[in-house]
């Protein structure tokens, strides 16, 4: 079982209680890298995607870090994980120091994962976000949720051609657990998680 981790936003004490004796996890995104020190001493078997609050630099060095477009066959099938999204507060947060300009991938870089996205058709995605429309049936009008972001819109196009049977997200911290046009989307809210057999 792989247990999967909603945002963290540098809570580590919590997150290490809810990695204490699991053999595996992964945490999907807004770990909080770049705002505290991050938990480097922990397994390796513990592994996050980078969320809108996590600087990608820092990401990119840590061990522990799955790259966005990575994609792994598992006893489920093949899975895929894309981090990144957009801040809808990035007014009230310093460049640099709390928001990045690359906290969601370009709309070049999503296109080329489109390729692998169509090629491997994942039964899992493991994802930051959710694509836009989803989001909008599923939380209406979010405080954290912009509909009309590259990452939300990059997802409204591969949700349309091809479908997984899984859609995990967190970013929005709202529990939900949904059958959409025949894919289960799940989000994980901040701290809450879900053990998967992978």
């Amino acid at each position: 079982m792989t247990r999967i981790i909603g945002d963290v936003h540098g809570r580590f004490p919590e997150y290490r209680t809810l990695i204490e004796g699991v053999q595996e996890s992964i945490q999907l995104g807004d770990f909080g890298i770049g705002f505290e020190p991050s938990p480097m001493e922990i397994s390796l078997t513990h592994q996050f995607i980078r969320g809108n609050h996590d600087n990608p630099d820092m990401c990119r060095k840590d061990p522990h870090y799955i790259k966005d477009g990575t994609v792994r066959d598992s006893k489920s099938g093949m899975v895929m994980f894309i981090g990144g999204a957009h801040s809808i507060d990035k007014d009230s947060r310093i460049e640099g120091q709390s928001w990045w300009r690359d906290e969601e991938l370009n709309t070049a870089e999503f296109y080329r994962m489109q390729t692998t996205y169509l090629n491997t058709k994942p039964g899992i995605m493991f994802t930051h976000d959710c694509p836009g429309e989803v989001a909008k049936q599923l939380f209406g009008t979010s405080q954290f949720g912009d509909y009309n972001s590259i990452t939300s819109q990059a997802f409204n196009s591969y949700f349309e051609m091809f479908k997984p049977k899984l859609w995990i997200f967190g970013h929005h911290h709202i529990f939900k657990n949904e059958v959409i046009l025949g894919t289960r989307f799940i989000c994980l809210p901040e701290l809450a998680y879900m053990d998967v057999n992978l």
